[in-house]
């Protein structure tokens, strides 16, 4: 008998007492943060939202047929969504297309498209390998990269244009002309 005396004694210690008490706060809290709540939903909200797409007109610099100059062709594109980078992906994905009209020429056109992503002002044209390959010479490199660069300079926001390959700045790409600084309109005068 004595033993159950000392063992309800020492459950119901005021030590043991504070510990179950605070065990029950932290498991009442831990319920409190776990529990499913019900929330109010607005109904608009579970339909299917109305994107409209916006228009984008782009100007594309392409070459003239005698390689002297710049043929710009304008073109409306949409855009399913408006920012930096999804207008300058779809710019490129344009100009890759190459010319529409006549009294222009691409200089890429069986070429792999680059990776176009973008950083405040600046894009950022990710050629691919096949591009090191491509055998314009000096001119014809400096109207390319002045040709995409005066594409992308036409969207708003846009101040420099840099190429890389696998992600880095490279001394050239083509073997030409360098590419390891940005291009602005001051290199490219459109």
């Amino acid at each position: 008998m004595k033993w159950i005396k000392l063992f309800f004694r020492w459950l119901f210690s005021p030590w043991n007492i504070i510990f179950a008490l605070l065990l029950l706060g932290v498991l009442g809290v831990r319920y409190l943060q776990t529990r499913p709540t019900a929330l109010a939903i607005d109904p608009k909200l579970l339909q299917p939202e109305d994107r409209t797409r916006s228009n984008l007109q782009l100007e594309l610099y392409f070459v003239t047929p005698d390689g002297k100059s710049f043929a710009v062709e304008k073109r409306d594109a949409g855009l399913e969504l408006d920012d930096l980078e999804t207008r300058a992906s779809v710019a490129m994905k344009n100009f890759m297309e190459g010319p529409k009209s006549e009294g222009a020429i691409a200089l890429l056109s069986k070429a792999s498209a680059p990776t176009v992503f973008a950083n405040n002002t600046t894009i950022y044209i990710d050629a691919p390998t096949s591009w090191q390959k491509i055998q314009i010479g000096t001119k014809g490199e400096l109207l390319l990269y002045c040709g995409i660069t005066n594409t992308m300079l036409g969207l708003t926001g846009v101040q420099q244009v840099q190429f890389l390959m696998a992600g880095k700045p490279v001394e050239t790409i083509g073997g030409h002309i360098p590419t390891d600084k940005p291009f602005t309109s001051r290199e490219c005068g459109s």
